[in-house]
C-alpha cells in the first residue's frame, strides 16, 4: 500500500488471504497509506467483471515464459496489475484471469523478488510512462 501510494496509484483490491488493511501492524507498515487511497477487499470473478466492465486490462506478475517485459506497462494507459504472494506467487484461479503476464528480467541465479520490490517495480513503470514524476 505505501509503493502504491507512492508511485500514485488509483487504488488497490485484495483478494484471496491478504493481511487486514485495518490491523495496527499494516497501518504502521503503510505509513498511513491506507487512509490516502481506496483499498477494497473482493474475489477474483467480481474483480475481473469491475476491470471488464471499466475497459482495464489485468498484467499479471509471473515468472512464466512468454511473460513480457515491464516495459510493456509504460505509457501511462489504464491497466491494472497483479502481485502474488511473496511465497507462491500469483494463484492459477488469478493468473487465469489476466490477459497478459509481465516478468521482471533478473540476473542469472536469481530466483524472483519479493512481492513489495516486485511491486516497486512495475509501478514504477506505470508512474514513468504516464504523468508521474514530470
Amino acid at each position: 500500500l505505501r509503493t502504491a501510494s507512492a508511485f500514485a496509484i488509483s487504488g488497490v483490491f485484495l483478494t484471496g488471504n491478504c493481511a487486514d488493511p485495518f490491523h495496527p501492524k499494516t497501518i504502521r507498515a503503510t505509513m498511513g497509506a491506507v487512509f490516502r487511497m481506496p483499498v477494497w477487499e473482493t474475489d477474483y470473478e467480481a474483480l475481473r467483471r469491475l476491470l471488464t466492465r471499466a475497459g482495464l486490462p489485468l498484467y499479471g506478475a509471473a515468472l512464466q515464459t512468454g511473460a513480457k517485459s515491464p516495459q510493456t506497462l509504460s505509457g501511462g494507459f489504464p491497466a491494472a496489475v497483479a502481485i502474488g504472494s511473496e511465497g507462491k506467487g500469483l494463484s492459477p484461479a488469478l493468473l487465469s484471469l489476466c490477459d497478459q503476464t509481465v516478468r521482471i528480467p533478473m540476473e542469472p541465479g536469481c530466483e524472483s523478488l519479493n512481492a513489495a520490490s516486485a511491486a516497486a517495480v512495475l509501478f514504477w513503470e506505470r508512474y514513468k510512462g504516464g504523468e508521474g514524476g514530470k
